[in-house]
């Protein structure tokens, strides 16, 4: 019981832990991460969502009788050698032939494990992409194909999680009726000892007992072997997001503090999306900005412009060309000190599910002092949940 609950709190640890390392490299990356479809906002939520969750169902009071049934399985077959050298082999064969069947299992429920996971993850984006543009779905009148698309998607995961669950049958079913298997081969193999004189029966029924007694605890090997490879595959999934470095670093604070007057510079810039192949969207453009001044983007769609505010924040870096802030190379400031100093609306404003105020003030160390005007024009209009 204390084994299982402290297994119980490590897995609850280990959960919040990996969650939240997740979270915090999701949000370092730069903008090409988040433009690879393998990185699609279903496939993050997917992995935040259920993968921390499964390596926490692997780590309970199972995993305690699994590592309690393994001391077992050793110590009896310390004792099966004490007492039969010539008996205790046959015993010791059928654990491993058990092991290695069981381990061929995991092997393969592993592999189709990982392609489970990446079909799940095309689903669930597409349900989430058409929840989240619910208005455009109704107004095409398409809520019957996306519902199709969803149906069609589940289809081939239904399918493939009832092959699993036969796999998971037989192994199951093999674990359970291992004893008796043990028993009839033991006590045949003993037959054979005792009427060759190279054996008595006590050996035989000690050797057999003792191996019965260690090896009835595979059990829970059984039981535990489907969320340990659900554990194993979203595991794997996790930690290969973790090694994803990104190649602008916004919260590294090593790096050069100004502060800014205004006078900004692209020279010579080279630019394309590494999704869209070799299309260049910015090809050797220049342009100055001087400080006061209002310089406004005027062009066709695609053209451009929403890139020159992505490469000023520095959400991507130029392929060639350079850009400077009052002659300091962009890649020489620290980011985070830069961008607190610019004010930018995007074409798409999003609110949080917060409140206003805490809206407002996302981009201020404190709220308080950047709210205190606002408090008082709240008195006059009184806004509900503000």
């Amino acid at each position: 019981m204390s084994a299982g609950f402290l297994l119980s709190v490590v897995g609850e640890k280990l959960t919040k832990r990996l969650r939240i390392t997740l979270f915090n490299n999701i949000l370092r990356q730069d903008g090409e991460y988040f433009d690879h479809w393998e990185h699609a906002t279903g496939r993050i939520i997917t992995r935040l969502a259920t993968d921390a969750p499964n390596i926490r169902a692997a780590i309970d009071q199972r995993l305690a009788d699994v590592l309690q049934g393994a001391s077992a399985i050793l110590c009896g077959a310390v004792v099966a050698f004490y007492y039969g050298p010539t008996m205790a082999p046959i015993g010791i064969a059928t654990v491993a032939l058990l092991i290695s069947i069981q381990a061929t299992i995991t092997h393969i429920l592993k592999k189709r494990g990982v392609i489970d996971a990446k079909n799940a993850e095309d689903s669930s984006r597409l349900a989430i992409e058409a929840v989240e543009e619910y208005r455009t779905v109704q107004y095409l009148t398409k809520e019957k194909y996306f519902v199709k698309k969803f149906d069609d998607g589940m289809e081939s995961i239904h399918s493939r999680n009832l092959q699993r669950g036969v796999l998971q049958a037989f192994s199951y079913a093999l674990t359970a009726s291992y004893t008796y298997f043990n028993f009839a081969i033991g006590y045949r193999y003993g037959i054979y000892l005792i009427s060759s004189n190279a054996a008595t029966p006590f050996i035989i029924f000690q050797v057999i007992e003792a191996v019965n007694s260690a090896s009835s605890s595979i059990l829970a090997f059984g039981t535990y072997l489907p969320e340990y490879v659900r554990a194993r595959v979203s595991a794997g999934l996790l930690f290969q997001m973790l090694k994803d470095k990104p190649k602008i670093n916004s919260s590294c604070d090593n790096q050069k503090k100004i502060e800014l007057n205004g006078d900004i510079s692209l020279n010579n810039i080279h630019f394309k999306y590494q999704v869209s192949g070799r299309h260049f969207v910015l090809k050797d453009f220049t342009l100055r900005i001087k400080r006061g001044k209002t310089t406004a983007l005027v062009g066709a769609s695609g053209c451009g412009k929403s890139t020159i505010i992505q490469l000023l924040e520095r959400f991507y870096d130029p392929l060639d060309g350079e850009i400077t802030y009052d002659k300091n190379l962009l890649k020489d400031l620290n980011l985070k000190h830069l961008r607190s100093q610019i004010a930018l609306v995007g074409q798409q404003p999003v609110l949080f599910n917060y409140s206003i105020r805490e809206n407002i003030g996302y981009g201020l160390e404190t709220i308080n002092e950047a709210t205190s005007a606002l408090d008082v024009e709240s008195e006059k209009v009184k806004p509900r949940f503000f």
